[in-house]
Parts: C-alpha cells; sequence; structure tokens
C-alpha cells in the first residue's frame, strides 16, 4: 500500500495551524486596557507649554488698629512677596557622550602598549608575538 507524500505534510501543516487559534479571547478589563492604550498611542501629544510665572501673592487688606480720635491713623507699609521664578534647566538635545575611566596602568604602560597595537594592526607581528609581549609588558610593575 502506498502512502502519498502530501498526506504527511498536510497533517504537519494542519497541527502547526492550530496553535495559532489557541489564543484565549482577552477578558473586559484587558480589552479595555488595550483599547486605552492603543487611543494613547494614537494621540499626538504637543508639547507641553512653559509654565507661567506664578501669579502675585493677594494683597494684604490694612487692619486700622483702635486709636484714640485725637492721633492721625498711621498706615502701615504693604509688602507683597512673590517667589522668583526657579531658573530654567537647559537639557542637552542629544545623548551625553560616557567619558572612560583612567586605565590602571602608567602613561608609558599605555604608549607602549598602543604602540604594539599598532605594529600588531599593521601585520608586523603575529598574534602570539602580540600576547606575549603584551604580556611581558603589563607584568611589569
Amino acid at each position: 500500500m502506498k502512502i502519498f507524500k502530501l498526506v504527511p505534510a498536510l497533517g504537519v501543516f494542519a497541527f502547526c495551524v492550530s496553535f495559532g487559534s489557541l489564543r484565549a479571547q482577552d477578558n473586559p478589563a484587558q480589552a479595555a486596557a488595550r483599547e486605552a492604550l492603543m487611543k494613547q498611542m494614537d494621540q499626538v501629544q504637543a508639547p507641553e507649554p512653559p509654565p507661567a510665572a506664578p501669579a502675585a501673592a493677594p494683597a494684604i487688606p490694612e487692619t486700622k488698629p483702635a486709636a484714640p480720635a485725637a492721633s492721625a491713623p498711621v498706615a502701615a507699609p504693604v509688602m507683597i512677596i512673590t517667589n522668583p521664578a526657579p531658573p530654567a534647566t537647559v537639557t542637552p538635545s542629544g545623548p551625553v557622550p560616557i567619558i572612560a575611566p583612567a586605565l590602571p596602568i602608567s602613561m608609558t604602560k599605555e604608549q607602549r602598549l598602543q604602540a604594539l597595537l599598532a605594529k600588531y594592526k599593521a601585520d608586523q607581528i603575529n598574534p602570539e608575538e602580540y600576547h606575549k609581549q603584551r604580556a611581558a609588558i603589563l607584568a611589569e610593575p
């Protein structure tokens, strides 16, 4: 009895396709959250306007102390205190470059290692010689 080669292939295809429909439906809370997220992502967020200067503090009404009628009332000076606006912070427009820490080796070692690396990159020495000389430089006090 002959079995067509197409039958097993169709079986494998049907088996794989069945896994695509096994996903559970969302509950109402998940559906609402997904819809809210999609609406939020679709909205174009306009840049926020700069904060307005703080309004001046309301003037304190003058209170006149009860004084004898013979003396002239003296008005106390009214001082309005306002908070100055905080200084504007300037943020860099691009990414801030990361500065590498200093190497724990002396400058002469670093210069010698750079020269050795230049020789290696120029194919003046082979990898084995490079690693031996590098190890010798790093082993020095």
